[in-house]
């Protein structure tokens, strides 16, 4: 046997055992929390019109809805809900709807106020009535704490002609407004400062603990120290 493994077998060990304290102690899974949400009690909304919601069309003025919204906590997205309405043709003013529309719902980074980098999409089919939808990540971005994000609804893809998007508003909420472009998902301008509804919701991001790492980084140094003082008299 060589003559350090005497001495670095021990040391090797207590490094071994203070890296298993610290997975051991590392959070486990952690419930969702809900990190932003501009909903009145009880995921309500504010009736607006026909359908209880806020509307626009034809697809000339608006072909995309945006709600820029800041997480309260540093989280990995699990899901987000929205109360979205739109029609194919502006004569579905009447019911029963009988054409449900098809909307692409995404979140998306901030960039100079507008929306940067697309993180997550969702395709969702929706009619004329205001109704809540929840969608569920399937990637789980990264949000931060006290950044700035966008969640929008693209109705690019309905029939020319006097189709209609809509989002819901709470007008007892806090918001960043409602924001609106008809060119493309990075051009959005405010239209409205009233508030669209949203409720963001995610795992909390496991971050070592200070005290943790503290340990871990002591524990190695040791480590370290003796190796080389054993080397050096070896």
């Amino acid at each position: 046997m060589h003559p350090t493994s005497k001495i670095i077998g021990p040391w090797t060990g207590f490094a071994l055992f203070v890296t298993t304290a610290l997975l051991v102690a590392a959070p486990g899974a952690q419930a969702d929390t809900i990190v932003y949400n501009s909903f009145g009690p009880g995921m309500t909304i504010t009736p607006m019109g026909d359908t209880g919601t806020y509307t626009l069309g034809p697809p000339g003025t608006v072909n995309y809805f945006g709600a820029p919204f800041s997480p309260s906590a540093t989280v990995d997205l699990t899901s987000l809900t929205g109360n979205w309405a739109a029609a194919l043709t502006y004569a579905e003013d009447q019911f029963p709807l009988t054409n449900p529309a098809p909307i692409t719902i995404s979140v998306w980074t901030d960039s100079g106020g507008e929306p940067g980098t697309e993180l997550e999409s969702w395709a969702l089919t929706v009619d004329q009535m205001a109704t809540n939808y929840t969608l569920t990540t399937s990637s789980g971005p990264l949000l931060v704490a006290g950044d700035e994000y966008w969640v929008l609804a693209d109705y690019t893809g309905a029939e020319a002609g006097d189709n209609f998007l809509g989002w819901a508003l709470y007008s007892g909420g806090s918001s960043l407004g409602l924001w609106a472009s008809d060119i493309s998902a990075t051009t959005m301008v405010l239209y409205t400062s009233g508030d669209p509804v949203l409720e963001v919701q995610g795992t909390p991001a496991v971050v070592p603990e200070p005290s943790m790492l503290l340990v871990l980084s002591v524990g190695f140094l040791v480590v370290l120290i003796k190796r080389r003082m054993t080397l050096d008299h070896s």
